[in-house]
């Protein structure tokens, strides 16, 4: 029992540190993402129609 309680606490402790990790590379991904497409729509926009 004691060998089971410490693999489920240490899964959980790196479980934790896994999620707020990804949670956050997720997060700049889509702020670069969005940034970028903002860029493309504004420079569209910039360009004179001939």
């Amino acid at each position: 029992m004691n060998i089971g309680l410490e693999i489920l606490i240490g899964g959980v402790i790196i479980g934790f540190i896994a999620a707020k990790l990804t949670q956050w590379l997720s997060f700049q991904a889509v702020v670069y993402y969005r940034r970028r497409k903002q860029r493309k729509r504004q420079k569209r926009s910039a360009v004179p129609a001939s």
